[in-house]
């Protein structure tokens, strides 16, 4: 089985006691762009995970709500990257861990099931999924970022900021005026032939297909009781551009790869601060520009 995430062919096979029930990826079966880049992702069951014997790089856990809590940790050696989850209270899952070397693209996904049952999974499982996407990005000189991204006619425009800030109200107001959402909430920003693009991912509460649209422009978000739109410095929306990322930099490499990617979108794209009110007058206010 194979899905596709922005430029990235993923091949999915299973072994043991785990099959795929392929959810939200099986929408992105469809290849909307060439792919040069392939993994071969094997999935297998284990009732013993052997932790590498490297340094935890980078560490985290889930919200505080959410509903199944898990914990993960990411090891590092020169060409393989480990992602360590625990749950602490799925039904099926203990742990995994996901071995990816980035030389040989191969990604072997270790999973201690709680039951000695067949595990019936979404390959990109959460917080898996999630993870290996940022890292995927990553090596696809990438990145993901918390936006909402907007396909109108043929421009896209990016909106990013803080939770809460409209990014949704924002996409709806535009989804009214009849333009094509690629995501409200999680973006995967790519460069393609010279042409930075934004791609949607596979989520759980997105029934979406891949959808894909060119970066025309920029906005940070902010709530006003007028509309306004003010065209920043390529500096300053690097910086600004940058706080909305979703980034685990743990090394020199990653982050000066990742600075470069943020330097060169905001130089080949214009950055606006953008504030507004809930209505579609900014929807013609953008469309005007």
């Amino acid at each position: 089985m194979d899905i596709f995430l922005a430029s990235i062919k993923l091949t999915f096979n299973s072994s043991g006691k785990i099959n795929f029930d392929f959810n939200t990826s099986n929408l992105f079966r469809k290849q909307i762009v060439d792919s040069n880049i392939h993994f071969n992702c094997f999935y297998r069951s284990t009732y013993k995970i052997e932790l590498p014997k490297k340094r935890v790089a980078f560490e985290g856990h889930s919200f505080e709500d959410t509903i199944i809590p898990y914990e993960w940790k990411i090891y590092k050696s020169d060409n393989e990257l480990f992602i360590h989850i625990v749950f602490s209270e799925d039904l099926m899952i203990f742990e995994t861990l996901a071995t990816i070397n980035f030389i040989d693209k191969v990604i072997i996904v270790d999973i201690h099931p709680r039951l000695s049952t067949t595990i019936n999974i979404d390959p990109l499982f959460h917080p898996l999924g999630s993870l290996l996407m940022i890292y995927l990005s990553h090596f696809s000189s990438g990145f993901l970022i918390h936006a909402a991204g907007i396909k109108d006619n043929d421009k896209g425009y990016l909106f990013s900021g803080v939770s809460g800030i409209g990014k949704s109200t924002m996409s709806g107001l535009w989804q009214k005026q009849g333009s094509t959402i690629i995501n409200d909430d999680r973006l995967w920003i790519q460069k393609i032939d010279n042409q930075w693009m934004m791609f949607n991912t596979p989520m759980s509460n997105y029934m979406q297909e891949p959808l894909m649209a060119n970066l025309s422009k920029i906005f940070l978000l902010s709530q006003s009781p007028e509309n306004f739109i003010n065209q920043i410095s390529n500096s300053q929306g690097a910086l600004l551009v940058l706080a909305n990322c979703i980034q685990h930099l743990f090394d020199k490499e990653m982050t000066t790869a990742h600075l470069d990617s943020i330097f060169d979108i905001t130089n080949q794209t214009l950055v606006y601060e953008l504030g507004f009110k809930p209505t579609s007058e900014i929807v013609s206010l953008i469309r005007k520009m």
